[in-house]
């Protein structure tokens, strides 16, 4: 159910089934157009979603007018003395075209100091294009696959002459690759912090969801900013960095020993990185694409619109993982930009290692001008365009470029460098102190966040905005790389790195990847197709977040065993040098 009109409406049917609607007693609380946008313009919200589910389900087949299907539709205006848009939604006959409608609503602001801008249209009569069912049949055939490839493994699974090739798409196989753990995998701690910072980013986006929604009270979530527990929420940002800051030290790592043993296969590992994220975010595509409109329902879907379009126009820059520079204002998938950074640092990241790793001084050199210039370039650009630094909505499409999330790339390879060290002891003072630097920098990064979102510290944003944006994920790299030290180099019993240490964050840690491109997907499917505006709670939007990680984590298995799994094994089957392949099933796919 989506924005459809049908070709050939004729005007004058419009005109008149629309006039016996208002005449009728029956219909005209549905249908009344003037007297929906007069209360709307007389209310408090900015937004009137009406009866979505009457005017869809209204159905009348009259003996004069014909049959006379509801055609739901979203109106944007405004007051002449005023920029904010209201929007309203209103009830016509489907066989209203968009230039009958504006002549339908014209009358209304004509007379009144109020201007139409746009207005989006949905009905329950759905147009199939060929790319709608190309993608049906897409995932169809997917399913078909990995029915029959479980099913083949599970008959077989006591049997010797077994096909493996056959077994690729086994959900049986793929999904006990999941479970399957190792209590002394020194890896434990960084699937840990893969694992809070997937929470972490689901729970923060479930938030910004519902705020995008209709509220009954707006104050309502603004007061909440207001309060300090809601800097936890709106500080999430930076669990990207961790994703970021424990990838890139895996991959240094890797590096460091590979150029050692010279048997470093940079192709292989970009094409291994390739192949393990694009599949993924194809099949998002052409659900969001194609199958999303088929699924969702609601007041709301034409804010999808703009996204949807994006996918369709742009969808080649996201599949090359060149999205966040070639058309950063046409974003498709809403967490997309990350696996286009991730990327484009592991094209970069090992050439600066072996910089590093060759010319030491040289390449301690590069390495901190590029961490001092970019953030220097960013604290002062802020600055001179007095421009705020916005920590929920951030600073125009700053975050998604790759060389504003550099600093956990760079201090990974330090973090590499000094855990490759045989031995790495710390006195009991410098690791008191460590902990006391790095819970500062947790207490500073929350405290800030909420400085900045509080409207009583607005005359100051500025100049501490632009620090907090300069700095910020310079010291949240360091905290994390404590974190790392901690659990991989220290002998010690410390609380921390016993339950960060512990195997059982590998099994949601291995599905970290498909949770976050599944969790917006699944956040809009059940945002947008609620029918009217709700009461904000943080406790209940709280609540609905942890709804989304276990319904998340359920497709994640899904999903990784259908189609991260198969193409991963796939990509090292055509692999050339068997060698090599063994390599990287104890070293890249770590990698993460």
């Amino acid at each position: 159910m989506f924005f459809q009109n049908r070709d050939g409406l004729n005007e004058q049917i419009c005109v008149a089934q629309n006039e016996f609607l208002n005449e009728n007693s029956k219909t005209k609380s549905l249908f009344d157009a003037e007297a929906i946008i007069k209360k709307s313009v007389e209310g408090k919200q900015n937004f009137d979603l009406h009866n979505f589910d009457e005017c869809l389900r209204f159905r009348l087949d009259h003996k004069d007018h014909g049959l006379i299907n509801g055609k739901y539709c979203v109106i944007a205006f405004n007051s002449t003395t005023e920029t904010k848009l209201k929007y309203t939604a209103v009830c016509y006959p489907d066989s209203c075209s968009d230039i009958s409608l504006q002549h339908v609503s014209k009358g209304f602001f004509d007379d009144t100091q109020y201007t139409m801008h746009q207005q989006w249209c949905q009905t329950t009569h759905l147009e199939y294009k060929l790319s709608d069912y190309m993608a049906f049949i897409f995932f169809a055939l997917l399913a078909l696959i990995v029915i029959i490839s479980t099913f083949y493994d599970y008959y077989k699974r006591h049997s010797d002459n077994k096909k493996a090739w056959l077994t690729t798409f086994s959900l049986y196989s793929n999904v006990k690759r999941v479970f399957r753990t190792s209590a002394s995998d020194d890896m434990n701690c960084l699937y840990a912090l893969r694992v809070l910072s997937i929470f972490w980013l689901i729970i923060a986006n479930r938030f910004y969801t519902m705020q995008k929604f209709p509220l009954t009270d707006e104050e309502t979530f603004n007061e909440w900013l207001q309060n300090g527990f809601s800097a936890f929420i709106s500080a999430y940002d930076v669990a990207y960095d961790t994703f970021f800051m424990v990838s890139g030290f895996i991959l240094a790592t890797y590096c460091l020993k590979a150029y050692a043993s010279k048997s470093m296969n940079y192709i292989h590992l970009l094409l291994h990185r390739y192949f393990r994220y694009v599949p993924l975010l194809a099949a998002a595509i052409i659900y969001y694409v194609s199958i999303l409109k088929f699924t969702v329902t609601g007041p709301m879907v034409y804010r999808l619109t703009k996204r949807i379009e994006n996918c369709q126009n742009y969808w080649w820059t996201t599949i090359l993982l060149v999205e966040n520079y070639v058309s950063p204002d046409h974003v498709c998938l809403y967490d997309g930009w990350y696996f286009n950074v991730d990327f484009q640092f592991f094209i970069i990241l090992p050439l600066l290692v072996y910089i590093f790793f060759k010319f030491r001084k040289v390449g301690t050199v590069l390495l901190y001008t590029i961490l001092i210039g970019v953030y220097t370039t960013v604290i002062t650009l802020l600055i001179l365009y007095d421009t705020p630094y916005d920590v929920i909505n951030q600073v125009s499409a700053l975050p998604i470029h790759s060389h504003f999330r550099c600093a956990p790339w760079i201090i990974s390879i330090y973090l590499a460098n000094l855990c490759l060290k045989k031995e790495l002891k710390f006195k009991k003072s410098t690791r008191i102190l460590c902990w006391i630097a790095t819970s500062a920098i947790f207490v500073a990064h929350f405290v800030t966040a909420y400085i900045l979102q509080n409207e009583n510290y607005v005359s100051d944003s500025i100049i501490i905005g632009a620090i907090f944006a300069g700095v910020h994920r310079i010291f949240w790299a360091l905290a994390i790389s404590w974190i790392i030290i901690v659990c991989i180099k220290l002998e010690t019993d410390s609380v921390v790195k016993k339950i960060l240490n512990s195997s059982k964050w590998k099994p949601l840690g291995k599905l970290t990847v498909t949770m976050l491109i599944v969790h917006p997907l699944y956040q809009i499917a059940t945002t947008y197709s609620l029918k009217s505006s709700y009461d904000f709670s943080p406790w209940w939007t709280f609540h609905a977040g942890l709804g989304d990680i276990v319904f998340t984590t359920f497709l994640a298995i899904i999903l990784y065993g259908s189609i991260e799994i198969p193409f991963v094994t796939m990509e090292k089957a055509f692999h050339w040098k068997k060698k090599q392949v063994e390599i990287e099933a104890v070293q890249i796919e770590k990698v993460i």
